[in-house]
Order: C-alpha cells, then sequence, then structure tokens
C-alpha cells in the first residue's frame, strides 16, 4: 500500500461443495481470509459485519480499511475445515479459490455534490445527470445524483468508448 488516498480491500471466493440435505451445516469447506496491516493489526474476513473473528458461514470474505496504513500488508487464507474434496480430478480432500488484493486507484475526492454538479478536488466538475458510478466497496453501480456521490468520496474518472457501427 502506497498511501492513504484509497482503500485497501482483498477479497476470498470459493466454490462450496453442496451441503448434506437436512444438514445444520450449510458451509462444507471453511477458509479463512486474514490481513495483518504493517503495524501489526490482524483484520479477519468480513471483520466489517462485528466482532472481526473468523467467518464460519460464508464462502465469500473480505477485508475492507478505509484509510489503510502505507507499507507492506500480509494477506493470508487458511483451510479452518476443508471436508470434502472441491478439486475437480484431485485425489485429495482440497478446495481452491481466488483471491483479489490492493488499492483502487484514486484520482480525486469529491468536494461538493449539488444537484446538477459535482466537483472534484482536482477541479473537474461535472453533471451527474446520465453518469453512472460503482461504489468501490460493493462494485454496485447508481446514478450519480446527490443521494449517491457523498463530499469526501474517492473516485476515479474512466473514459468509456461506445462501439461505432
Amino acid at each position: 500500500v502506497t498511501g492513504t488516498s484509497a482503500p485497501f480491500k482483498a477479497t476470498l471466493a470459493w466454490s462450496d461443495p453442496p451441503a448434506e440435505p437436512g444438514g445444520t451445516r450449510t458451509l462444507v469447506n471453511d477458509l479463512d481470509l486474514a490481513v495483518r496491516t504493517p503495524d501489526g493489526r490482524l483484520y479477519h474476513g468480513n471483520h466489517f459485519l462485528g466482532g472481526n473473528t473468523q467467518d464460519r458461514t460464508n464462502n465469500i470474505e473480505q477485508v475492507y480499511l478505509p484509510n489503510p496504513v502505507p507499507g507492506d500488508y500480509t494477506v493470508s487464507v487458511t483451510g479452518a475445515a476443508v471436508r470434502r474434496a472441491a478439486v475437480i480430478g484431485g485425489a485429495a480432500v482440497s478446495q481452491d479459490y481466488a483471491l483479489v488484493c490492493g488499492q483502487a486507484p484514486v484520482e480525486s475526492v469529491v468536494v461538493s455534490a449539488r444537484e446538477k454538479q459535482v466537483t472534484l478536488s482536482d477541479g473537474f466538475s461535472f453533471n451527474p445527470a446520465g453518469v453512472s458510478v460503482s461504489n468501490l466497496i460493493n462494485d454496485s453501480v447508481s446514478p450519480a445524483d446527490t443521494g449517491h456521490v457523498f463530499t469526501g468520496e474517492h473516485c476515479r474518472r474512466y473514459r468509456v468508448y461506445g462501439n461505432k457501427p
């Protein structure tokens, strides 16, 4: 992590084998995501749900740090309980997964958001009518109106080119 101007996010996802019919445990293979910050703090996957403990329910875990400390982060994935083989063709009980982590590039910060004009700290401003924004936390797309863009938010502008006939 090179600076505090952009959030740090690590996301772990895996395809869990189906649970036994009628079973009380729906998560068959339980993996744990952990992130250690340069200042020694430890965050477990889905820490923002409260408690900062290992998640024993979900097969998607995320660590989201809105104001990260600059430096080297240690991201680890461990098999808390891998009960059934989930890798096709694998003889051993194992679980594959996907892991993505890092900082989204930030170009500017919203300094004001009005009905017909959003102004960024780099001086760029735009009319939010007809513009969509992507949420850096959950990647949802929303209209860029004053109900979705707030002063102090980090942002990155992308130029989108349409297909020409």
